[in-house]
């Protein structure tokens, strides 16, 4: 009796160790179960992220030109993403470039007005310029005192007041005929006297210490 006893508890305990292991193994199935799997992100998703971080990228760069900052984001907007981000970012890079454009034009601008400068001071400097300033403004004296000054600073330009100045009256190829000689004293009072247009320079001829010793002009019709 005591044996089967035995052996009934056996068979008892045995049966309980094994319910166990099948509780224990669906806790562990279920458990399993709870844990949250790991998403991948879908291709809209990974669409739209890499539009931010090339997007990003245009904000940060300083070297890209324009004009390709301009094609990639063309490239971006036409993936017609709405996502709010993105549209915020868009809108970001279009001021950077608007920001550009108007400081590339102010520079622009800058440099024109710059070489402008440079080319009315180089021309100022030039003596065919400077002359012929004096041949209007002696011309256009508002009165004789002004026209005496005017003659004054334009004499200081030649080596003499007798300095000969030669009119261009005719040319036929090597041929030149020209008007009664005259000086450029009497030239600049002519000037001052006829209130009337110069005649064009066409050579200027310097001393050894750059003054004008020779003018030839051309008669004006």
């Amino acid at each position: 009796m005591k044996s089967k006893n035995l052996l009934n508890n056996f068979h008892l305990n045995r049966s309980i160790f094994f319910l166990a292991i099948v509780i224990f193994a669906g806790l562990g199935v279920s458990s399993c179960k709870k844990q949250p799997s790991s998403t991948v992100p879908t291709a809209e998703e990974q669409r739209i992220e890499k539009a931010k971080a090339d997007l990003r990228a245009l904000l940060n760069d300083n070297d890209m030109s324009i004009e390709e900052m301009e094609n990639r984001l063309d490239a971006i907007k036409a993936l017609n993403i709405e996502d709010p981000e993105v549209v915020s970012l868009i809108a970001q890079v279009e001021a950077k470039i608007a920001r550009l454009k108007a400081e590339k034009l102010r520079e622009e601008e800058d440099a024109r007005r710059r070489r402008e400068e440079e080319m009315r001071k180089q021309r100022e400097s030039e003596p065919a310029y400077k002359l012929n300033s004096y041949f209007n403004r002696i011309a256009g004296a508002a009165s004789t005192d002004e026209s005496n000054f005017q003659i004054s600073q334009a004499l200081t330009m030649f080596s003499s007041p007798e300095a000969p100045v030669l009119i261009i009256i005719a040319k036929d190829g090597d041929i030149v005929d020209y008007d009664e000689p005259t000086t450029i004293n009497k030239y600049l009072n002519y000037l001052k006297d006829q209130k009337k247009k110069a005649d064009a320079i066409e050579n200027i001829v310097f001393d050894d210490n750059g003054k004008i010793k020779e003018l030839e002009l051309t008669k004006l019709r």
